[in-house]
């Protein structure tokens, strides 16, 4: 037979093969013919630990004998599997692996109406993150109310809960549960309806609009659909204020907000549509590359409830339709940079630039180098690293003049950003999308010390991932409100501000007057701030694993300051606004008033003077009482009639300088001001009396000059500024590494800067030939070659230092400190200002003398650094003598800063 002719073969074989595995088929327990044998897959091992990762033995496996062995493990042959154990809350697994058990309590509570009496209500409880979101690898517990209204629960966790409550024709309560509560009371009011009909733009109705209402008591949105006549209705709706928008394709409603909703009433609401425009678009990082799936946002104030938002397609553009014309913020973020807005026209293209964030990658440990699971990781970084493009800053929305070309000297404190993750069970953390720049990253958790990494620079798109936070053993707090008496008070605010803290903690002393603070390090501020009484503080140090006892005496020895508001006539003045604030850091307090029409006023109930009175009224300069010794029977204050003051800044080549920054100064007083189209700027209400005009700007000298304001009116005319010309470049080492934060000075000049992480700087200089000297600590010191820079003309140099940049991949940043941004030297007998930055920059300048801190005599330049120390926004209260022996008492903020 050949192989070439199958169809001769005989048939009848293949049939009898087919008749014998049918009947094999039909015979019980014969194996089937051609089908795989399918092996058991083998058992996989569930290890189970608690939320301290600790491994819980004798947990069972529901539906089996098998439990786990003394270090948590158990063999398990299919899954799911719930697994159970006395005192913690059964979980279901679905694979192999480490489980987290939650320990287990009992919550209950009672569902109950306005009156008071039980509602046949349905209960959930979702289990909570550290961070406050829902864990949603949890099952939900679900629990019918009796008819009494009690429920209870007897395995839910023992950490925050979110508890959810309904019943039909009653609004829906979703509330909080902290983990040490144990019964909660949850009241089911009756439910109000928001209905309304919406319109087209010529009048009919509009049916099927998509219409949505978010508001206090309804989160997420809920939508709805409009009927034939456009009408529409929320039932259930919560006591609260809301919004109600209308969208149907590229047609859009103006949203109507501020809805107040009564209990148990009805609200109905008209939506007119109109036509949208469609914003486009494309975003794109600092390099110009088009960046997909960004988010874009459109509000209309920097905030909203219900933003417009889309993503960006791979090409990095987008299109949003159906919104209202006219001026809106629009915001884009991506993963990996750094956030940014801009207030446009939504009718106009728009092209947005997010720059590349750094990333950083760390672990926390503690003192003795074992991982921290959950703890709270956030960046400090500058205080400018918010982006906003365009004319618009913050969340303000129109535009702004523009900004300050050279912020004040050494101003670059660091601040909490609000990014911020937690470490992982292995302590592990990763921040991303930080923004270029200096600062430093903060970990934290409950009961002990923050730890902060060393402050370092971070470059755009640079992923740094060697960073180790150490959690410090911390010490406590044992303290106690008394009255002037020694006697407790009670139910009293009380807060902690200390160094190594980025943000205040506030806790409630107890019937008893005492309160507790754990985790505390270093030096601490605590106010205590009753309600009827003027805030008392006192400042301490706490040591590691110190326990410190500290009584807060309140001060109830009060007084009152009555004054009265005149004209230089001798009339009233009503409705002067009036600022009173304390001079004493024991008791801080800043209160607020208005004259009567017969120009007086009483500030009631206050501590021991010095005090601060600022007047202000519309039609006269302000007044300061810079320093209220002691109380009289009525302070008399007059009012002055104040003056305008005028100019012109020109340049001789180009004309008026738009955006110029002026700003007029006399001693602590200080007001800024922007030039206009024309070069004009104005000061209105000005102090009559001698000024000092300063004017920076672009591409210009700085400008000074000396005005007195005599009369109600004085024309500087014009100020005429010199173009300058600008040097910039960059610094290598001697193998051509860059170094930074080297000096640069511009000799025969007061001209300085530094250069930043890339190596570069620029400086602005006069016309005529220069020449720059560069210094670094390890690279040494060169000059660079004499160059001619004209007005308006920029020179690029390049200087090569001798020497080897020591850890060129870890540039260093300064140092950041925390306190009154000063540093002090010993002049002769008196202590000197010889550098003043941040906040204190704008009282206190170099050449001051330092005569007190918080009531204390400064002895000498090291006392004083260590009395100016302290944590950020608590303030210290100054007395500065200046030329001629004057001495003024200030409050300045203490705050986080660069040095």
């Amino acid at each position: 037979m050949s192989p070439a002719e199958p169809e001769s073969e005989p048939r009848w074989l293949g049939t009898l093969v087919g008749v014998v595995a049918v009947v094999l088929a039909c015979i019980p327990g014969a194996p089937t013919v051609g089908a795989p044998v399918e092996e058991p897959a083998p058992p996989a091992i569930v290890r189970v630990v608690d939320e301290a990762g600790d491994a819980l033995p004798g947990v069972r496996v529901a539906g089996s004998i098998l439990r786990t062995n003394l270090d948590g493990e158990v063999r398990v042959e299919a899954f799911p599997v719930e697994l159970s154990a006395a005192g913690y809350v059964p979980t279901v697994v679905d694979a192999p692996g480490e489980v987290v058990m939650l320990a287990a309590r009992v919550l209950s509570g009672w569902v109950r109406d306005e009156s008071g009496n039980g509602i046949d209500a349905r209960v959930t409880v979702f289990a909570l993150r550290d961070d406050g979101t829902i864990d949603e690898t949890r099952a939900p517990f679900h629990v019918r109310v009796r008819p009494d209204g009690r429920f209870e629960l007897d395995e839910v966790p023992r950490r925050a809960l979110r508890l959810r409550a309904e019943a039909d024709g009653r609004a829906a309560v979703s509330r909080q549960v902290a983990a040490e509560e144990r019964e909660v009371v949850v009241v089911l009011r009756s439910a109000s309806v928001v209905a309304g009909q919406v319109y087209e733009a010529r009048g009919g109705p509009a049916s099927g609009a998509e219409v949505r209402i978010v508001g206090s008591g309804i989160w997420p949105p809920v939508a709805s659909r409009s009927d034939d006549e456009g009408r529409f209705r929320f039932d259930d709706v919560p006591e609260g204020v809301y919004e109600v928008h209308a969208r149907r394709g590229n047609e859009v409603a103006t949203p109507h907000r501020g809805l107040e909703v009564r209990e148990g009433s009805s609200a109905f609401v008209t939506l007119r549509m109109t036509t949208g425009v469609t914003l486009r678009g494309v975003v794109r990082n600092d390099l110009g590359e088009p960046l997909a799936g960004a988010q874009v946002r459109i509000t209309p104030d920097g905030l909203a409830l219900l933003p417009d938002e889309t993503t960006t397609r791979p090409d990095g553009s987008f299109a949003i339709a159906g919104l209202l014309p006219g001026e809106r913020w629009v915001s884009a973020s991506a993963a990996g940079h750094v956030s940014t807005s801009v207030f446009a026209d939504l009718a106009e293209p728009l092209e947005l630039e997010l720059a590349r964030g750094a990333t950083l990658r760390g672990i926390v440990v503690d003192e003795r180098d074992h991982p921290i699971p959950n703890a709270s990781v956030s960046w400090l970084g500058p205080a400018s690293a918010s982006r906003v493009q365009g004319t618009g800053l913050g969340v303000v929305a129109g535009p702004v003049p523009p900004l300050p070309i050279t912020p004040i000297e050494g101003d670059a404190s660091v601040i909490p950003t609000g990014i911020m993750v937690l470490s992982g069970p292995d302590g592990r953390f990763e921040l991303s999308g930080l923004a270029a720049g200096p600062g430093e990253a903060h970990a934290e958790r409950a009961g002990s010390a923050p730890g902060r990494s060393e402050p370092f620079l971070l470059r755009p798109g640079e992923m740094r991932s060697d960073v180790r936070l150490v959690v410090r053993d911390g010490g406590w707090i044992d303290g106690r409100v008394v009255d002037a008496r020694g006697y407790p008070v009670g139910s009293v605010p009380v807060e902690l501000r200390a160094e190594l803290e980025p943000w205040a903690r506030t806790v409630m002393a107890n019937e008893d007057g005492t309160f507790e603070f754990d985790g505390v390090l270093g030096i601490a501020a605590i106010t205590a701030r009753p309600l009827d009484l003027p805030p008392a503080r006192v400042r301490v140090e706490v040591a590691a694993n110190a326990r410190l006892e500290v009584e807060i005496p309140l001060p109830t020895d009060l007084t009152q300051l009555a004054l009265r508001v005149f004209d230089e006539a001798g009339f009233p003045v009503g409705d002067a606004a009036l600022e009173l604030s304390s001079l004493r850091a024991q008791t801080p307090f800043d209160r607020r008033g208005v004259s009567a029409p017969d120009g007086t006023f009483v500030f009631a109930a206050l501590p021991e003077p010095p005090y601060r009175l600022v007047v202000d009224h519309p039609e006269f300069a302000p007044t300061e009482a810079e320093e209220i010794r002691s109380i009289g029977p009525e302070l008399r204050v007059v009012l002055r009639p104040g003056g305008t003051l005028v100019g012109r800044v020109m340049d001789g080549w180009t004309g008026a300088v738009v955006g110029a920054e002026v700003r007029a100064r006399r001693e602590a007083r200080s007001h800024t001001t922007f030039t206009d189209e024309e070069g004009r700027f104005v000061f209105e209400r000005l102090p009559r009396g001698p000024w000092a005009i300063e004017v920076q700007a672009a591409g210009h000298l700085p400008l000074e000059r000396d005005a007195r304001l005599e009369g109600e009116r004085i024309d500087l005319g014009e100020l005429e500024m010199v173009s300058g010309g600008t040097l910039e470049g960059e610094v290598v080492d001697v193998l051509g590494d860059v170094v930074a934060n080297a000096a640069v000075n511009v000799l025969d000049t007061e001209h300085a800067t530094q250069t930043d992480g890339e190596g570069r700087f620029r400086v602005q200089v006069a016309p005529g030939i220069h020449r720059v000297g560069v210094r670094h600590g390890s690279a040494g010191e060169a000059e660079s070659e004499r160059v001619q820079v004209d007005a308006g003309e920029t020179r690029e140099l390049r200087v090569v230092l001798p020497g080897r940049v020591a850890g060129t991949e870890e540039p260093s940043v300064g140092v950041f400190r925390t306190g009154v941004a000063l540093d002090l030297a010993r002049r002769g007998d008196a202590i000197v200002v010889v550098w003043a930055g941040g906040e204190a920059a704008r009282r206190v300048r170099p050449g001051d003398v330092l005569l007190e801190v918080d009531g204390e005599p400064v002895l000498s330049a090291g006392q004083g650094r260590g009395m100016l120390r302290g944590p950020a926004g608590d303030p210290a209260v100054l007395v500065i003598e200046r030329a001629r022996g004057a001495r003024r008492r200030y409050v300045v903020q203490r705050e986080r800063y660069q040095r």
